[in-house]
């Protein structure tokens, strides 16, 4: 019995000391030393900090300097809502959530906040995807670059980065899934050479040019 009290003691430690719930934890911090009769107290003082991240990387202030405001808060906004495989919306009820939030962490006492017309906010999409943050898949519907912004693990990544480049050469669909039956085949460009498996049935010898 002392030991199922221990266990349950020891849990309610845990989630008093550290509490995880969707994207928050709570962390423990020395908020005040109190001295009393020569002995030093610590005052603990609680904070839930965000767990939840998206990695960016170093190439992506070179893309986004010189942008304008709309541009960059649309941008943050964009890579927070973003699913897992970075797609993102561009519809009447994405862009009005994205002044709802806008207008919630911007608003001050006075009653003034940030906010952007529809139009702007369309301008900012367009260039976004110029700038190549956003890749357009369709109407309505794009990606966040991966190779600037990604969520995942880095071979995750690499592997968005290389479907996101097949769609844009237009091998891959919406759905990052391959428009063509593949032989596989040995390729060379340039100084690069990309080895596949081939069978002897698939082989082509390259014609040899003539000299006469």
């Amino acid at each position: 019995m002392s030991k199922i009290f221990g266990f349950v003691k020891y849990c309610f430690y845990l989630c008093r000391e550290k509490i995880v719930t969707m994207g928050k934890e709570r962390i423990k911090y020395i908020n005040r030393i109190d001295s009393l009769e020569q002995y030093n107290y610590p005052r603990y003082g609680y904070k839930s900090v965000e767990t939840d991240f998206v990695k960016r990387y170093y190439n992506v202030f070179a893309i986004l300097a010189g942008l304008n405001p709309c541009c960059r808060d649309l941008m943050d906004y964009l890579t927070e809502v973003m699913d897992e495989d970075n797609v993102v919306r561009s519809d009447e009820y994405s862009r009005q959530n994205f002044l709802q939030v806008l207008k919630e962490q911007t608003l001050q006492t006075n009653g003034e906040f940030v906010e952007y017309s529809d139009s702007n906010i369309k301008k900012a999409f367009q260039v976004l995807t110029d700038r190549k943050c956003l890749i357009k898949l369709n109407k309505g519907l794009y990606k966040v670059n991966p190779e600037i912004y990604f969520k995942k693990n880095n071979r995750k990544r690499l592997e968005a980065i290389k479907f996101t480049l097949e769609f844009q050469k237009g091998v891959r669909n919406t759905d990052m899934e391959l428009l063509y039956e593949v032989n596989e085949a040995t390729e060379e460009y340039g100084e690069n050479k990309i080895e596949y498996p081939l069978t002897p049935d698939e082989c082509i010898e390259p014609k040899s040019e003539s000299n006469e």
